[in-house]
């Protein structure tokens, strides 16, 4: 949930935890991320949801929720080569 981490990170600094001040861009940059994720599903700009999800995924490799998001692109951008996706899974 990176809102809420944004949300926490935004906290832990207004409470005086200056160290936390640097990861709010790069919660930031992932959030939108994630937005073009769903923008891009949304439109049918497989492609583009594919890159963005892939890059969701190198910062947040546990999230199933991301998982998710990388499979759905994947399959409705090649449909006929699941052979990447179905390695992934595998790995997960």
């Amino acid at each position: 949930m990176l809102d809420k981490a944004l949300v926490s990170i935004e906290k832990g600094v207004a409470a005086g935890e200056a160290s936390m001040a640097d990861k709010v861009p790069f919660i930031t940059e992932l959030l939108k991320y994630e937005m073009f994720v769903k923008r891009a599903m949304k439109s049918g700009e497989y492609r583009e949801a594919v890159f963005y999800s892939t890059r969701l995924l190198e910062h947040c490799t546990d999230s199933i929720r991301h998982i998710k998001l990388r499979i759905k692109a994947y399959i409705s951008h090649s449909p006929n080569d699941l052979s990447e996706i179905i390695k992934m899974t595998y790995d997960v």
